[in-house]
């Protein structure tokens, strides 16, 4: 129990009542702390309330607190639990839905810079997140850069290939036609 406490609270002094445990007799129990919350709790508020936002503005002001929410994977430090995987990737996917929607937004916003930027990201949490790859190459392409939107197609073509050994969705070939267009 004192260690459990000195980590809480490392400035309380000894014989301090704690401001996080309640003792009653032999026994102890959390204070409840309104104000408490859960890294993953608050990740998944602030995601739900930016993806039902219709204005691009409110949803980016929410998604981006969803972003900053996520801190890493869940318990990344903890790698051998089978029983967190599922609950780790699923967060996972929907910290990239995140990405994904900022980066849809700033597209929509014609801000292709900050889009570029979310894509990346995406495509950094999962390089087969293939919307990660047709945001990129839209907005290089809007920006006057054919050459880099090309270049990342064809890091989508090669990668699909090597990992997956497929091609393109048909949604990425019309980007790549109105590249080449």
């Amino acid at each position: 129990m004192n260690a459990l406490l000195k980590v809480l609270e490392p400035t309380r002094s000894a014989r301090q009542d704690s401001f996080f445990i309640q003792r009653k007799n032999n026994m102890y129990q959390l204070q409840h702390i309104q104000f408490l919350q859960i890294d993953v709790e608050r990740f998944l508020y602030f995601y739900e309330l930016g993806m039902e936002e219709f204005d691009p503005q409110l949803s980016n002001d929410w998604l981006h607190l969803a972003e900053i929410s996520y801190t890493d994977a869940l318990y990344a430090e903890k790698k051998q639990l089978d029983w967190l995987m599922q609950d780790r990737e699923k967060l996972q996917s929907l910290y990239i839905e995140v990405l994904e929607r900022l980066a849809q937004n700033a597209t929509r916003q014609q801000n292709y810079k900050q889009a570029i930027l979310y894509a990346e990201k995406m495509l950094r949490e999962d390089a087969l997140w293939e919307e990660g790859y047709r945001l990129l190459m839209y907005s290089y392409y809007q920006l006057q850069n054919r050459s880099l939107a090309l270049k990342w197609y064809e890091k989508c073509v090669k990668l699909l290939k090597k990992e997956l050994n497929t091609t393109p969705m048909e949604s990425t070939m019309v980007v790549y036609d109105l590249i080449m267009g």
